[in-house]
């Protein structure tokens, strides 16, 4: 059987990100931000999340910033990093990942916790993290952590895109983050929704916009 359907990759992201922009309701966005939504979209195929989602006062000029310079994306999985465009990574930007070393796994058992939530403790040290990137796609585990050190004053990321999944942990972890008054920009969606897809999307968008 033949079936009928577009196949040029170029064309097909032309008619998505058309038929996004027809459907979603993007007006209550800036010109500036209006691109990041609609990959965010194109990620999960619901426009009507743009009902949900928060984005601070600063999040792009920040991501400008730090993407300028030698940085750290820290991610909670694999899979994160997996949907990041690398050649759109700068050479003095670097992706790190710490989920399956082992060190991580001892440390999640010593510790009673999530192997997601262990790694957050190895994302170097409070100076290290203020011109990074914090990419969550997965893990309210690792939302959680990365809070409880923020708050305990101990880290200080540059950055926060927090889209963990799921029905345990990920509308409370979320709620946590936007309740948060730590001065530190973040784009997350509130509710259960999140996923690798999606928070990838929001670094590629950054990354399209800035260094490419």
């Amino acid at each position: 059987m033949i079936f009928d359907y577009i196949k040029n990759p170029e064309e097909i992201y032309k008619k998505s990100f058309d038929i996004i922009t027809k459907e979603a309701c993007l007006d209550k966005f800036s010109s500036d931000v209006q691109p990041l939504v609609i990959r965010l979209i194109h990620a999960c195929g619901i426009t009507e999340i743009v009902h949900n989602l928060v984005l601070t006062d600063g999040f792009i000029e920040k991501a400008k910033s730090i993407l300028q310079k030698p940085c750290n994306i820290f991610c909670d999985t694999y899979m994160v990093t997996q949907g990041i465009i690398k050649k759109n990574v700068p050479e003095f930007c670097e992706i790190k990942c710490f989920i399956n070393e082992d060190k991580i796994l001892e440390h999640s058992k010593n510790n009673h916790t999530t192997k997601a939530a262990a790694a957050v403790d190895f994302w170097n040290d409070g100076k290290d993290l203020q011109n990074s990137i914090i990419v969550i796609g997965n893990a309210p585990t690792a939302l959680f952590r990365l809070l409880e050190k923020i708050y305990q004053g101990l880290i200080k990321p540059g950055l926060i895109c927090a889209f963990p999944v799921g029905f345990v942990g990920a509308i409370e972890s979320k709620q946590a983050l936007i309740d948060m008054n730590a001065d530190i920009p973040f784009i997350t969606l509130k509710g259960r929704l999140g996923g690798s897809a999606m928070a990838s999307a929001v670094l590629n968008s950054l990354l399209i916009e800035f260094c490419t």
